[in-house]
């Protein structure tokens, strides 16, 4: 009897519980530019634009990454892969340096209104070592509207 209520209970909460959701992106604009994250496990990444600069800064925390260096203020690089509905996949550079203290990765890439639409209808980020380790891997929900604020905040 005590076995069929606790199962009952669970049954039900479970039927609340449903699905678990994806992470989604996360935006916004400042006075001096935009800025769109999301947090997927250990990893927060986080990328942000300025009027006038071509050029988007990038911050992945949650290091140590496998296939990386992660020596404090070491030049690094990674690749950044968008899986685009379509089956065709970008690839883009970014260069950067590991940061001890935050056990983050802080670079910096080159970014065209190209490159923003394909950020806009991706599926997945992920990102990879120099060696092709992969580091982390991001859904893409929510792109769209940080590629508004992008386009809003620093033209681009």
């Amino acid at each position: 009897m005590v076995f069929r209520v606790i199962s009952g209970f669970t049954w039900v909460l479970l039927a609340f519980a449903g699905p678990a959701q994806a992470a989604e992106w996360q935006s916004g604009e400042a006075s001096n530019g935009a800025w769109s994250m999301i947090q997927e496990g250990q990893f927060n990444l986080r990328v942000s634009c300025w009027p006038g600069d071509p050029s988007f800064f990038f911050v992945l925390t949650g290091g140590p990454f496998n296939g990386m260096q992660n020596i404090d203020d070491g030049n690094e690089s990674m690749m950044m892969w968008i899986e685009l509905p379509d089956g065709r996949t970008a690839r883009h550079p970014i260069d950067g340096h590991y940061f001890a203290p935050d056990k983050a990765f802080v670079g910096r890439f080159i970014v065209s209104d190209f490159v923003l639409e394909e950020f806009r209808q991706g599926a997945k980020l992920s990102l990879t070592s120099p060696t092709g380790v992969e580091i982390a891997a991001f859904g893409m929900q929510g792109t769209g509207k940080a590629r508004g604020h992008f386009k809003q905040a620093c033209g681009i």
